[in-house]
């Protein structure tokens, strides 16, 4: 029994020493580690009273034959055997819970493992030397010391072989498709990576849950932050869903990089597995604790767009649950060193690899050019190392706070609620401290001053100006998805409750007055058409930007009419608002459903002037004498048959019209002369004839009559409207007559609509009956036939003769001031249509109004005719 005893403690602590030694090298969280570390846990627990009875037997055994063998080396060895047995169990508390103080027990069972070592050494060379040649009939050691050592070192290989296999076998590289070793990385056009471009299995990046039993302070922050809804907020996931209809599922990889990015990695957002008219998988987890703490390299040179390598962490051999914890917990030391990867997450370049926008081809000049926080902050005093501003993302955005964490130092973590301006999403989520701090957050930022100016140089009227201080932001305000984030600042003037001025107020309908003074981007496609809901794939460039860069202050200037007011007090309140998405954008997303997105008011600031006290420049005084006009202004040289009209704003569009011909915009033209009729068969002869060309002609049954033969118009029709000409053709003729051209839009519609703005040229409502004298024509006998519906400037034939060529491209109106259209307009343009006007004698009702259009491929040939127009034709 005793021999028993004394052979299993001998294989104990042979197997416990070599697997502890294994783990003092190995603080890896590979599986071989974890099958290892729970066989030295299992071991040493089955075996604790082996151990302790066989060490007990053999003590007694060396006191009953020996009793002068208890010299120093043995009470050392058994000493430090104490230390080990009494630290290891310790550490066994680590079992149910993460204790503070297992790190220390960590390293004190360490220790004391490696000073067992020679310790043990020195005791058995001393006794083996004192009863050298002797084998006493209990002397075991000698005889089988050995052979439990060969066969602790044959367990400890099998538990590394077991814990390989199991690695291999739990932790395969993915569970999406096989990528061939030469293919493209599969994650394109996101610039997420990982090793050897393998897809990732989803549960490996998942199980922030997990994190949580732990980390309950961290994982209560990351839950309440962006981070955590960065693939589920309804604006995000609807607006990538719409995306990826417009783009197709591959496209939307640049979006998933950095919002989706554990079904990206896993393989799930292809064309093969996800459909465009399906929501891709998104994950509830959004950007994961471990999606973060598995970025092991980030780009250095342009960093954006997702431009992070990933190497997941193998999951538990135990799988979940407490007894997978209670590993993980004594494995704390390899598992924070796995987790957190100093330097790179203290980096900005760490975030920086979603915090930047690349253009489409994922290149630009250089990193401080390229758009997003990123570069903004590259080009401010902040990035300076050297300087006492030096700020970093983490300083900022990841602030150290007071928390019961086993990650903290000192009682403190960097904050994971990465708080930025996203205001909207934690008052629509009902997260009130997170609120609380993106409004401070806020605040910090920015400064606001309202005053009066110190110019009153406008009469009858009061100046005053706003400020905006860009103070504490490392990058601009604002910044990020400007082309959609509403920044602006709302201004009311009364006088004893009267209302004197406003500007920035919402309408009732949620949509911000157009002639706020606000901060935003607008971007354009290839057409120069504004992209104004955030299809970046189709991005050409940034037509117009206002931001305020880091320390920069940006000043509005409001003109505030008096009304002939000069005493009493006039208040005024100024309000810098933000919102994350304009209602118009809201709208598209959301099929008008009524939605709104919530308003964060950053700064409120009132003041209140004295008029009395004020210098005002005084109104213009009327004069007796009689002022006479330059003679410019007097008579406009107009060219034989044109109309004059002049210069002003005009309407362009109607909210009653159809969605292409909304929203209206008044835009403001220069004075031209257009045609007063559409150009006559016998005026495009001459063209032909000096040019040496035939006329049009096209082989259709309808159009028979209409052919030209040579430059011989069609026997009888001299006086008709030119039909069958292509754009290019009317456009080349408006040239020929001398420094004309094609109308555009604008300028057709506002010759039509007349000074007054009307809906039709003769006024608002339609008249049926109105010419009876085209009735029946697809194409009027002559231009003129119905003076009737003359507009008010005199020009002829807009309704009732002939659509017409403009030399604009058909296409969508800006759409860049925010408009109520519950109709969205969806459809694509082709390159090659372009706008016509007009109506022929068969349409009746809206579709013959002011503002009524249509495309027309500009090299077909139809029932569309032009007329020309001369610019500035004004002396």
């Amino acid at each position: 029994m005793k021999r028993g005893l004394t052979d299993t403690a001998l294989f104990a602590g042979f197997f416990l020493l070599l697997s502890g030694l294994w783990l003092s090298v190995d603080l890896g969280v590979d599986g071989a580690t974890q099958v290892v570390r729970a066989m030295h846990v299992v071991a040493g627990l089955a075996l604790l009273v082996p151990l302790v009875a066989g060490t007990v037997a053999h003590v007694r055994t060396r006191l009953l034959l020996r009793p002068a063998s208890m010299d120093m080396a043995a009470r050392l060895n058994g000493l430090v055997l104490a230390l080990v047995v009494l630290t290891g169990l310790g550490l066994m508390q680590g079992l149910f819970y993460y204790s503070d103080v297992i790190p220390a027990l960590t390293r004190a069972h360490l220790i004391a493992t490696i000073v067992l070592v020679p310790v043990t050494l020195w005791h058995v060379r001393a006794a083996l030397r004192r009863h050298a040649g002797r084998r006493e009939p209990g002397s075991v050691e000698g005889r089988r010391g050995l052979p439990h050592l060969g066969l602790s070192l044959l367990v400890l290989l099998v538990g590394v072989g077991s814990g390989l296999w199991l690695d291999a076998a739990r932790n395969s590289p993915g569970s999406g498709q096989p990528v061939a070793e030469d293919a493209a990385s599969p994650f394109l056009p996101s610039r997420a990576l990982t090793h050897g471009n393998s897809y990732v299995d989803a549960t490996r990046l998942e199980r922030s849950e997990e994190c949580g039993s732990c980390h309950a302070d961290i994982y209560e922050q990351w839950a309440d932050s962006m981070h955590r809804a960065s693939a589920t907020d309804p604006h995000v996931a609807t607006g990538i869903d719409w995306f990826r209809r417009e783009n197709g599922v591959e496209a939307s990889r640049a979006c998933a990089g950095c919002h989706d990015p554990i079904p990206l990695l896993a393989g799930q957002l292809s064309s093969e597995v996800t459909t465009m008219t399906e929501r891709a998988p998104a994950h509830e987890e959004g950007v994961s604790c471990l999606v973060c703490h598995s970025i092991d390299n980030s780009a250095r040179e342009l960093p954006g767009n997702a431009s992070y390598r990933i190497n997941a962490p193998g999951r538990s051999i135990l799988g979940s649950g407490a007894a997978a914890e209670a590993l993980q917990h004594l494995g704390g030391a390899a598992h924070s060193e796995a987790m957190m990867r100093r330097p790179l997450m203290q980096d900005p370049l760490f975030c920086a690899s979603c915090h930047q926008q690349l253009a489409s081809d994922n290149s630009a000049p250089t990193d401080e050019e390229a758009p997003g926080q990123f570069g903004e902050w590259s080009r401010s005093h902040f990035s300076d190392q050297a300087g006492d501003s030096y700020k970093t993302c983490q300083d900022c955005h990841m602030p150290l706070v007071t928390a019961n964490d086993p990650a903290a130092t000192d009682g403190k973590v960097h904050s994971h609620r990465f708080v930025g301006s996203n205001h909207a999403h934690a008052v629509a989520s009902g997260l009130e401290e997170q609120a609380r701090l993106v409004l401070e957050n806020l605040q910090k930022a920015v400064e606001m001053d309202l005053r009066e100016a110190a110019n009153q140089d406008r009469p009858d009227h009061l100046v005053v100006e706003i400020s905006v201080t860009n103070t504490g932001s490392g990058h601009h305000f604002p910044t990020g998805v400007t082309d959609i984030k509403e920044v602006w600042l709302e201004l009311v003037a009364r006088r004893g409750g009267e209302r004197l001025f406003a500007s920035g107020l919402l309408d009732d309908r949620h949509y911000l007055d157009e002639d706020a003074y606000s901060w935003r981007k607008v971007l354009v496609d290839h057409r120069n058409m504004p992209v104004d809901l955030h299809n970046l794939a189709v991005v050409k460039d940034t037509l117009f930007e206002r931001s305020i860069p880091p320390s920069e202050t940006d000043v509005a200037r409001y003109e505030i009419p008096l009304q002939g007011l000069s005493e009493g007090t006039v208040e005024l309140s100024a309000t810098l608002r933000m919102r994350r998405a304009n209602q118009r954008w809201n709208d598209w997303l959301f099929n008008f459903d009524g939605r709104t997105v919530p308003v964060v008011d950053i700064y409120s600031q009132q003041l209140a002037i004295d008029l009395s006290s004020l210098r005002i420049a005084p109104s213009e005084a009327a004069s007796d004498q009689t002022v006479e006009l330059p003679a410019a202004a007097a008579v406009p040289a107009v060219p034989a048959g044109m109309v004059f009209i002049p210069a002003g704003k005009s309407l362009l569009g109607d909210a009653l019209g159809e969605p292409d011909e909304q929203p209206p915009t008044r835009i403001e033209l220069d004075s031209f002369s257009i045609d007063r009729y559409p150009v006559s068969n016998k005026q495009y002869q001459q063209f032909l004839e000096a040019q040496k060309v035939a006329g049009p002609v096209l082989k259709l049954s309808w159009a028979k009559k209409y052919n030209w033969q040579g430059s011989a118009y069609p026997e009888g029709r001299g006086d008709q409207p030119t039909i069958l000409v292509t754009r290019d053709e009317a456009e080349a003729y408006c040239r020929w007559r001398g420094e004309m051209r094609l109308p555009s839009e604008a300028e057709w519609e506002k010759a039509a609509r007349g000074p007054a703005g009307h809906r039709y040229p003769w006024g608002d409502d339609w008249q049926a009956g109105h010419c009876e004298a085209v009735a029946g024509m697809d194409v009027p006998d002559r231009v003129g036939m119905c003076p009737q519906r003359d507009s008010a400037y005199g020009v002829s034939d807009l309704v009732g003769g002939v659509f017409e060529w403009t030399s604009d491209s058909y296409s969508a109106y800006d759409r860049t001031f925010l408009h109520p259209n519950a109709n969205e307009w969806l459809v694509t343009f082709d390159p090659l249509m372009y706008s016509v006007r007009g109506s022929p004698p068969g349409q009746v009702g809206p579709a013959t109004a002011s503002y009524s259009r249509s495309g027309q491929n500009g090299y077909q040939r139809g029932r569309v005719g032009f007329r020309c127009v001369k610019e500035n034709t004004a002396l």
